[in-house]
């Protein structure tokens, strides 16, 4: 325990927070208190820092929150908030993407040959 004592210290700077032991885990601590949830800072897999940010929720969404945690296999609420806002961004990746498509000028006509084509030619990176 004194170890995890020392890298959380050493994650936030020297300020330990209020957390229980046993609750580190490979995305850091997390303090749980009534309605909100707290994510704290630890080394990303890149070697930064990632920063502090407090999320209050009424009981409901926190309710939602837990289940999700536990029932799709996140270790805490920030692995899950993580990948919300992850699948966010992917999201809004796409979403530039296709507008930028929709807005582009057509090169070619989009017909039965067309997609002949393209097929033939993913057929033909997936052999060689």
């Amino acid at each position: 325990m004194q170890r995890a004592r020392a890298v959380r210290d050493q994650d936030l700077g020297g300020r330990a927070p209020v957390v229980p032991d046993g609750l580190m885990q490979r995305d850091g601590p997390v303090r749980r208190e009534g309605g909100s949830c707290q994510i704290l800072p630890c080394n990303d897999t890149l070697g930064g820092v990632n920063t502090t940010m407090n999320v209050s929720l009424p009981a409901s969404l926190k309710s939602f929150v837990d289940e999700q945690v536990t029932g799709h296999g996140y270790g805490t609420c920030s692995e899950y908030v993580r990948a919300l806002i992850r699948r966010d961004q992917e999201r809004q990746h796409l979403r530039r993407l296709l507008l930028e498509g929709a807005e582009s000028a057509v090169s070619l006509p989009v017909d039965a040959a067309y997609f002949d084509d393209l097929r033939d030619r993913v057929r033909s990176r997936s052999r060689g």
